[in-house]
């Protein structure tokens, strides 16, 4: 909605018959939003590696949080999407995510790296019982690592991940080979 605006400024010296929506058209807040982290790769590898000397230890948590971190870096999952996964959700051809953010299925496909996390993940989960968290937790991980600070003021989040993805994969579409998106699982020192 922001876009049609500021497409309109720019084509507006061409024809001034051209009008242009004023900042307010699209409602209260058009044009806030918050600007995406695009997490670097040290930072993902500080993120990976945090979650994995997550406590209690001995308790499956770590590896949890570590597996979804890495799938949502190489997939650019929604959050939701990831946590909703059922295990007869990892398929062959890849991911199936069901009712997603516009009711609809999709497959994601994933490189072999990912579904082998994947299923050393569930072969390690075998002998726990599962643990649900807060969303606060991801907040309190990125302080941990120095990436927020105690304020409150707003920084990277879960959501961030996504918008990481959809950059580097661009970022690796040169020419012809954009096609091939699928990027390996990042593996922490666990």
């Amino acid at each position: 909605m922001l876009t049609v605006r500021r497409f309109a400024i720019t084509i507006q010296p061409e024809n001034n018959q051209y009008e242009i929506p004023p900042a307010n058209a699209f409602g209260r807040g058009a044009g806030k939003r918050r600007v995406p982290h695009i997490f670097s790769e040290e930072e993902v590898s500080r993120l990976l590696a945090k979650a994995s000397q997550l406590k209690p230890c001995g308790t499956i948590r770590s590896k949890t949080y570590t597996t979804i971190f890495a799938l949502l870096v190489t997939t650019g999952l929604r959050i939701s999407e990831a946590l909703a996964l059922n295990v007869e959700d990892v398929t062959d051809d890849g991911l199936m995510i069901k009712c997603t953010k516009f009711r609809k299925d999709r497959l994601v496909p994933i490189h072999e790296s990912t579904r082998q996390a994947i299923e050393d993940y569930l072969d390690y989960r075998k002998r726990y019982d599962g643990e649900n968290e807060s969303a606060l937790f991801i907040l309190q991980l990125l302080r941990a690592i120095g990436m927020r600070d105690e304020s409150g003021t707003p920084g990277p989040c879960l959501h961030d991940l996504r918008h990481t993805f959809a950059v580097k994969s661009l970022e690796q579409c040169t020419g012809d080979n954009a096609v091939n998106n699928n990027r390996k699982v990042i593996h922490s020192t666990n």
